[in-house]
């Protein structure tokens, strides 16, 4: 997936774009602050550039607040999101403990997937984008919240990983600065599979949420979700100080 196909010259060239389109709504604001505005603003700008994929991104997060009675997140910075920490050698380190981070991820991206091919029909490719959100979403999960333990459902891929720790121990215990090509196979063999579950975990999942769901739902939702008195008063706030 390449995102510069969804990137726009600026800013209010993009909020033009959607001036025109199904998600025009009288309370959207955009902002460039940010990657989660977290104040009833969405955030239009992926990186340095205004983009069509990181707004409807944000727009996808608020269906899903709204869907599961949550707005309340809209107006806290982030979203509300983090992850539990735990401190090793004075360095905070990611402890997540589920996967509950990585299907709000999931359901978000399939919604978002609605929005672009379903409502705005943008001319990228569906199939991309799908694959390539899916495997970033998987392989990126250990940087998300509570998305490290996705279930091992294949028998290899426990294997692996079983023997990776025994060796890991056995190194820890007697040769902690060798590494032996046993323990190096194994090694391999743990993170490829465990990515392959990964994967296809991602890959289920999205697919199943976007298939369960229609643009025509995810329209009115939206909607319904940007009426939402937090971004009235984002409107009305923006308005005094263009006065």
């Amino acid at each position: 997936m390449d995102l510069k196909s969804y990137d726009f010259p600026s800013l209010p060239q993009l909020a033009d774009y959607l001036s025109a389109t199904p998600l025009s709504h009288r309370n959207l604001h955009l902002s460039d602050r940010s990657t989660y505005i977290g104040d009833g603003r969405l955030v239009g700008s992926f990186g340095f550039d205004a983009s069509l994929y990181a707004i409807t991104h944000e727009m996808a997060h608020v269906i899903d607040f709204y869907r599961r009675g949550e707005m309340g997140r809209c107006g806290v910075f982030a979203f509300g999101m983090r992850f539990p920490e735990v401190e090793i050698m004075g360095r905070p380190i990611a402890q997540p403990k589920t996967t509950r981070g990585l299907r709000r991820e999931l359901r978000t991206t399939a919604i978002q997937a609605h929005l672009l091919f379903g409502v705005l029909e943008w001319p990228t490719d569906f199939l991309d984008f799908m694959l390539d959100a899916a495997d970033t979403l998987a392989v990126g999960s250990i940087a998300q919240e509570d998305a490290m333990l996705i279930p091992a459902r294949r028998g290899i891929t426990r294997f692996w990983r079983s023997e990776s720790d025994r060796l890991w121990r056995l190194r820890s215990r007697s040769r902690p600065h060798f590494r032996s090509e046993a323990e190096s196979h194994a090694l391999h063999q743990s993170v490829a599979t465990y990515r392959q579950d990964r994967l296809e975990y991602a890959l289920k999942f999205m697919v199943r949420d976007y298939l369960n769901d229609a643009p025509e739902r995810v329209l009115a939702d939206y909607r319904a979700a940007m009426e939402d008195p937090l971004f009235k008063q984002v409107r009305r706030e923006v308005s005094h100080a263009a006065a």
